[in-house]
């Protein structure tokens, strides 16, 4: 399955969903990878720092690509699992990683920003997609709850899986994710499992 993360904002936790989402899946006894698409190469730079530290991502790897090489890079790639990291603001590549892709993950923290930028990449997918609440407070529940009003009466699609805790999952960058509580990855990735089951039956 070739899943996108995909939202024009940056700082919207594509990079942390698309690696921990690859994780999700090892646990699961999938293998796994991850495409990294941003310059930035935030995923990559992830993989190197926890390798060079003598603790080395063992569930899946990462692979630089650009866009010109997408295509070629996802046909290479015989893992059962491939998240794709797209870049903030590059509409041709964020375009080309949808087109490639069999389900588009838009993460968005729970910010009227971040949200309202989200709902319009998500209404501008032509392909099975949902939006995926990340890094809220808990005790902060007036703006979750403006937003998950905001879901249901505008009918979006959204996992009912969320991933509120940003300070647990800091604890994964640049190091091996093979241990700890996903902070609910584990649950989106179930979730987005029965959700393409029941799409493909």
């Amino acid at each position: 399955m070739r899943i996108t993360i995909a939202t024009t904002k940056g700082g919207a936790a594509k990079t942390t969903t698309a690696m921990l989402l690859a994780e999700a899946a090892g646990r699961a006894g999938y293998s796994s990878r991850v495409i990294d698409l941003d310059p930035q190469g935030s995923a990559t730079e992830w993989s190197e720092v926890a390798e060079q530290a003598g603790d080395p991502l063992t569930r899946f790897d990462v692979t630089f690509a650009i866009k010109p090489v997408l295509k070629k890079t996802l046909e290479a790639s015989m893992q059962d699992w491939v998240f794709i990291d797209t870049p903030p603001g590059d509409s041709a590549t964020i375009d080309e990683a949808i087109k490639l892709a069999d389900f588009v993950i838009v993460p968005t923290p729970v910010a009227p920003e971040d949200f309202n930028r989200a709902v319009k990449t998500l209404n501008a997918i032509d392909k099975p997609a949902a939006l995926l609440l990340c890094h809220w407070n808990k005790q902060n529940t007036k703006m979750y709850d403006i937003v998950r009003s905001q879901i249901q009466e505008s009918d979006l699609i959204a996992f009912d899986a969320e991933v509120p805790n940003k300070q647990q999952l800091q604890n994964f960058w640049y190091a091996n994710t093979s241990k700890g509580d996903l902070g609910g990855y584990q649950d989106v990735f179930t979730e987005l499992s029965q959700t393409l089951k029941a799409l493909n039956s």
